[in-house]
């Protein structure tokens, strides 16, 4: 992907109706998909400080975010929106490490001594299979009552976004 001059204000990236100090990122993921969805719900279960926002990539707010940071279709699985800036792939697993901090960020930072193209190559193995190996929803999750407002809500989607990067 390649770099714009960009970045994006707090508010066009959350819901506008979220005062939580502690959000830190946007977390895009592939609401189809299985394995996206149960490492949503494990993101949920372990971010204790509530640092993440959710949406699918196919939400109305989804394809507002991809058009805004200018993220190709061709990435489909999970996409981590923080500091003005689009991670994906491998980036994007290792940013929620280190935003969930603990064991989590020392195991991000120790995967980072992996040459991102290697890191990359492992993750789009495991992005391509994750169908046929963990299975594909007919449609997207429903978030339930206690956590629905950990996600974004398309009805609130900001044109806002103004400048923004994805990772180069």
């Amino acid at each position: 992907m390649s770099d714009s001059n960009a970045s994006v204000t707090n508010a066009s990236v959350t819901n506008a109706s979220d005062t939580n100090p502690n959000v830190k990122a946007i977390v895009l993921f592939d609401g189809l998909c299985n394995l996206c969805d149960q490492s949503v719900q494990w993101l949920i279960r372990h971010d204790h400080a509530q640092a993440f926002r959710y949406g699918s990539l196919q939400s109305e707010h989804g394809q507002h975010l991809r058009r805004a940071y200018g993220i190709p279709e061709s990435v489909d699985s999970i996409v981590v929106i923080q500091d003005g800036h689009a991670r994906t792939y491998s980036n994007a697993a290792l940013a929620l490490g280190e935003l969930l901090g603990g064991r989590y960020a020392a195991l991000a930072y120790l995967a980072r001594l992996v040459p991102r193209p290697a890191r990359d190559v492992a993750y789009r193995f495991v992005a391509a299979h994750r169908y046929r190996w963990f299975g594909k929803k007919d449609s997207c999750m429903v978030p339930t009552p206690a956590t629905k407002a950990l996600f974004l809500a398309d009805s609130q989607t900001s044109d806002q976004a103004t400048e923004q990067r994805s990772d180069p």
